[in-house]
């Protein structure tokens, strides 16, 4: 797996709906890391209310 596909699993699966009542923008963060080279990728997306209707 790699930072973009947990983003787009945080999106697709809607991880966010709890936070409904939630004001202000939202920070999504995907982080992965390989076991063979021991190196961390992070992908960070910043979403605006209202982008997740």
């Amino acid at each position: 797996m790699s930072a973009e596909t947990a983003l787009t699993q945080i999106k697709d699966r809607k991880y966010f709906a709890s936070l409904s009542r939630y004001s202000g923008d939202l920070l999504f963060v995907g982080v992965n890391y390989d076991e063979q080279s021991k190196t961390h990728e992070c992908r960070i997306e910043r979403f605006f209310k209202q982008s997740l209707k």
